[in-house]
């Protein structure tokens, strides 16, 4: 008995790590090609890769189900894929990672036609246990490196060469009874059973929102808390504990033979979904259309975010039970070649959707045609995600297994990744001092940081860092510090700086409202950060304000990212709220040069720093000075004492620091 307990915790392990390269390969794959867009600005040609979603039509070309010698290369062709494509730049990295998705796709619908052509109603329960393990594995690793993946970006990569081990050594064994050809389905559920073909493709679909779901939000806690702007510690946890908690305990319950009312299931999804919508809704804001209501200064929501949340956190873990149901949905049913063919055809298509609707929220102002239709429609985007579980759940035959043999073993797995993911946060996390810098000087680093790219769209987090380090700045403001989006692989790159800096950080607009990511990081605490928001015709823009204090003085800090072409009325509204304040620092990328207008009118209230020690305008380190578009700009009450532009490829943009006196 404890042997096939051991084997059966195992093979559970081995489908996680599986699900864990699964979702790795995923997000490498849309952050490639959205990084080709961003080194364009515009929609690359490389995007036609995203026709590797639709993979699964193979099956129609297939004359039966994969044999288990085809599975088996396939399983090995998911984890190589997985482990080379961390390895290669960007246009290699989208390729072999775009192929260990397809392959990944086609697996899975393998392992259902086998399962469902032989009735192994185990295969449900295998995955299902595995996806749960999966996402506490992809909290782990995102915990232990400040909300960046450790398996794809940094020194902790050589781990995933580890776990790789595992699911090739256990499942290689484990599929080894099926690896006699298999007949084409006599009861095919595209012939015998008419009313199959309906629920073969809802259940397939549903499996694919499950996926979506996972990818959006919760394989990634970081996301919940950049939408929300809530402590990073409590989310984590609480995603951490309750994924094993909650959804292991449900499937253990089930298989103690205790069946699940499809009505309480429904009951449980909808709520689940009305929290998610719900906490994202309660923190977007309604731009108005009207340039005079502008400045606009982040309204604060109501105590309603925090019910939505809590219940959110409470009832994610309904997405691992939707998992069985669609899955046992499949197995039990027979689903044919044919019939898993279309439903995992049509489930890519809208995987892709998902996507594409994803990364519009906030690139609309470059997609024509249809881009606009996507501004201030986050919420709208997890609607359709949510919905998508939903109609599945609502159609499906659910039935209870019978008393079965009840994993507890994964349990203690799942807990021991909960309590050494919560251990890696507070491991990681900056810890900054709280009193005065020596000296009455300040040095301040203004950097665009092209959400994280090198020049040469690879990317530059250390390079970056080091840029950062070499200047040993005591205050950051950063531009295109987009976080916790798909588009950039869910990292959270203002965490990773500012713990590795040992910074506090406020990081400015949240992710749900499309908006440029600006960030502002200091060596002391800042007081009354908020953010607020200038008229946008095109992409949203804001700008923080905090206040640091020294030596009892209060200096007033400033970060901006204006549009395209640096919006005379963005402008303006910056200094609406700036003008006649003492001791001002206003840093960010402008998007306007010396010889504009909205730079004349700067300088009417402010001086730019850099040309307190270059009137010329030219260091002679290279940089054009007409051609300046990253700028500090003072008041009068404050001294610059040292000015220079750092240039390297560590960006598309130069970095500008400045040493402030009093």
């Amino acid at each position: 008995m404890k042997a096939k307990f051991n084997n059966m915790t195992m093979v559970a392990v081995a489908y996680g790590v599986l699900f864990l390269f699964f979702f790795q390969l995923l997000t490498d794959f849309v952050e490639a090609i959205y990084a080709f867009g961003l080194m364009g600005t515009s929609i690359p040609p490389e995007i036609v890769a995203v026709v590797l979603f639709f993979s699964p039509v193979i099956l129609f070309l297939m004359r039966r189900c994969p044999s288990g010698n085809i599975l088996r290369w396939l399983m090995v062709g998911v984890v190589l894929a997985r482990l080379i494509e961390a390895l290669l730049p960007t246009r290699g990295k989208m390729l072999l990672s775009g192929l260990g998705v397809a392959t990944s796709l086609i697996l899975f619908a393998g392992l259902f036609c086998e399962a469902g052509t032989r009735k192994r109603s185990n295969l449900s329960w295998n995955m299902a246990y595995g996806l749960v393990l999966a996402v506490g594995f992809s909290i782990f690793v995102r915990a232990w490196n400040s909300g960046v993946d450790m398996l794809t970006y940094g020194p902790g990569q050589w781990v995933a060469w580890l776990l790789a081990g595992i699911p090739v050594l256990v499942l290689w064994k484990e599929w080894h009874g099926i690896n006699e050809p298999f007949r084409e389905e006599q009861s095919s559920s595209l012939g015998t059973h008419p009313d199959r073909p309906g629920l073969v493709v809802l259940s397939s679909v549903g499996l694919f929102a499950v996926f979506m779901l996972l990818y959006f939000a919760f394989i990634a806690p970081s996301v919940i808390v950049r939408w929300t702007q809530t402590h990073y510690f409590v989310v984590v946890a609480f995603v951490a504990f309750a994924t094993p908690v909650i959804g292991l305990g449900t499937l253990n319950y089930l298989r103690n033979g205790t069946s699940i009312a499809k009505g309480w299931l429904i009951a449980w999804n909808l709520v689940f979904i009305l929290a998610l919508v719900s906490t994202i809704y309660l923190h977007q804001i309604p731009f108005p259309a009207d340039p005079a209501t502008y400045p606009l200064f982040e309204p604060v929501p109501g105590p309603w975010r925090w019910l939505a949340l809590g219940v959110l956190l409470l009832t994610f873990s309904v997405i691992f039970l939707d998992f069985f149901v669609f899955a046992d949905q499949l197995t039990r049913s027979g689903a044919s070649r044919k019939a898993l063919g279309t439903g995992f055809t049509l489930g890519g298509v809208y995987m892709l959707l998902m996507v594409l609707a994803h990364v519009f929220t906030s690139v609309y102002d470059y997609i024509p045609v249809v881009g606009g239709y996507f501004r201030d429609r986050f919420w709208l985007v997890h609607l359709v995600a949510g919905l998508m579980l939903l109609l599945p759940t609502m159609s499906v035959r659910f039935r209870s297994e019978g008393r079965l043999p009840a994993w507890r073993g994964m349990l203690p797995v799942g807990i021991a990744l909960a309590v050494f993911s919560v251990v890696g946060v507070w491991a990681t996390q900056a810890k900054p001092q709280t009193t005065g810098i020596p000296g009455r000087t300040l040095k301040v680093l203004t950097y665009n940081i092209q959400q994280g790219y090198r020049d040469d769209g690879i990317r530059g987090y250390a390079e970056q860092l080091e840029v950062m380090r070499s200047v040993d700045a005591d205050i950051i403001g950063l531009q295109e510090s987009d976080t916790n989006r798909i588009a950039n692989g869910n990292a959270d790159l203002v965490r990773y700086f500012a713990d590795r800096l040992n910074m506090h950080a406020y990081y400015g607009p949240k992710t749900v409202l499309g908006t440029f990511g600006i960030a502002l990081l200091s060596r002391l605490p800042l007081q009354s950060a908020r953010t607020f928001y200038m008229y946008s015709q095109g992409e949203q823009t804001a700008t923080i304000e905090g206040v640091l204090v020294l030596d009892g003085m209060e200096f007033n800090i400033f970060v901006t990212h204006l549009g395209n072409g640096g919006p005379m009325i963005q402008q303006e509204q910056v200094l609406q709220v700036v003008n006649g304040k003492p001791r001002v620092i206003l840093m960010g990328d402008f998007n306007f040069r010396p010889d504009t207008p909205q730079y004349a009118m700067t300088l009417e209230t402010l001086r730019d720093a850099w040309l307190f020690l270059w009137p010329s305008g030219d260091d002679h380190s290279g940089i054009d000075p007409q051609r300046r578009i990253d700028h500090i700009f003072v008041s009068s009450d404050i001294q610059v004492l040292e000015a220079s532009y750092l240039i390297s490829i560590a960006s598309d943009h130069p970095a500008l620091y400045v040493t402030i006196g009093w």
